[in-house]
Parts: C-alpha cells; sequence; structure tokens
C-alpha cells in the first residue's frame, strides 16, 4: 500500500522534470547566440548602407 501511494505522488514529479526543457543544451544556446550575432551585423550593415546613401546625394 505505501509503495502505491508513494509511487502515485512521485511519478507525476518525476514526468514533469523529466520533461522540462530549460534553456536548452549547449548546442541550442550557441545557435541563440550565432542567431544573435548575425542579426546585429545585419543591422550594421544596413546602418552602414543608409549611410553611403546619404552621403551619395
Amino acid at each position: 500500500m505505501k509503495t502505491a501511494l508513494l509511487t502515485l505522488i512521485l511519478l507525476p514529479v518525476c514526468i514533469s522534470l523529466a520533461s522540462c526543457r530549460g534553456a536548452g543544451g549547449p548546442a541550442q544556446r550557441v545557435g541563440y547566440e550565432m542567431d544573435r550575432a548575425a542579426y546585429k551585423v545585419g543591422g550594421g550593415i544596413a546602418r552602414a548602407g543608409h549611410s553611403i546613401q546619404r552621403a551619395a546625394r
């Protein structure tokens, strides 16, 4: 009886902890940082392009 009750209590807790995604694994975090860096570089290139266009007028 105690074992069955303990299993019924701990099973949902174990499942919820196992399914927790968190911030992702190392590869996912590196990919996110690469995306952020590419976005920032793209913004810098766009600003440089606008500056060149303003200077050409």
